[in-house]
């Protein structure tokens, strides 16, 4: 069996939650995979962060996002209890 972590940007185990910015990126939440990643409008993939812990920028079980009205992303962290800030 493949390795959660192994999988490739832009792939995705259980997408949960997704939110579009001011600028049309999509922000996609994988509660599985316990990171972020964000595209394009046109669904190019830009970028991928998060990853399993408890530390800061790391998740266990993220299961929403959203986004401020300064463009910072929110996460909801579930199994870790907090919600986390990325600007």
């Amino acid at each position: 069996m493949k390795d959660i972590t192994d999988l490739e940007n832009g792939k995705f185990k259980h997408p949960y939650g997704l939110r579009i910015d001011k600028q049309g990126k999509i922000v996609v939440v994988d509660e599985t995979r316990d990171d972020v990643q964000i595209f394009t409008s046109e669904g190019q993939f830009l970028m991928r962060f998060g990853g399993r812990g408890e530390n800061n920028g790391e998740f266990r079980s993220p299961t929403r996002a959203t986004i401020t009205q300064d463009g910072d992303i929110v996460i909801a962290d579930s199994s870790n209890h907090r919600v986390q800030f990325f600007g």
